[in-house]
């Protein structure tokens, strides 16, 4: 599945086949300070997508490869814990190199909502940064996200569909005139 939303940025898919390419991201020492530890094993990486895309078939999670309108892979991101009766979800996962357009980030985050709040017609979602993460926490606070609580380890938010129609309205500059998925 595509999914274009944003000028700079577009979703993909994760595939069987991109098992190398989430091992690179997440073990990169540059980039995977602030998320979950994940196995270097290349056999562990298949066995959880292989369970992945029986989630994905049911459409109870979401993984996506971020690209650039050349194809180059920036980093990938997560939407999980859907709950359709609640409408909400949780998303993370979310891994960019550094090598990417300014705006890249802001993109991933509109995207992300786009597709959530609005082709999924979910309403609110939730989501953790370790402390330590102050540009990610920033970004959060830049786009209106509520910080329910912190603890030692990790700041806890939450974003509605309110929110993101503002938001939209903020970026605007960022999305495609004429959006095709």
């Amino acid at each position: 599945m595509l999914f274009k939303y944003t000028k700079n940025i577009f979703f993909k898919s994760i595939s069987l086949n991109d098992s190398e390419i989430i091992l690179s991201l997440r073990n990169n020492l540059q980039l995977n300070q602030f998320i979950s530890p994940t196995s270097i094993c290349r056999k562990t990486q298949d066995e959880w997508l292989k369970n992945y895309f029986k989630r994905y078939k049911d459409k109870k999670e979401f993984y996506f490869k971020i690209l650039d309108y050349k194809k180059n892979i920036l980093g990938v991101v997560r939407i999980y814990n859907i709950n359709y009766i609640l409408k909400s979800f949780t998303w993370g996962s979310w891994i960019m190199i550094k090598e990417k357009v300014n705006s890249a980030a802001i993109e991933t985050i509109l995207t992300l909502y786009e597709f959530s709040f609005v082709k999924l017609k979910l309403k609110k979602s939730f989501f953790n940064v370790k402390n330590e993460n102050t540009k990610v926490i920033n970004i959060h606070k830049k786009t209106g996200a509520y910080l329910l609580e912190q603890d030692s380890k990790n700041h806890y938010f939450s974003y509605d569909l309110h929110s993101y129609i503002s938001l939209k309205k903020k970026f605007i500059k960022y999305i495609k005139q004429h959006v095709q998925n």
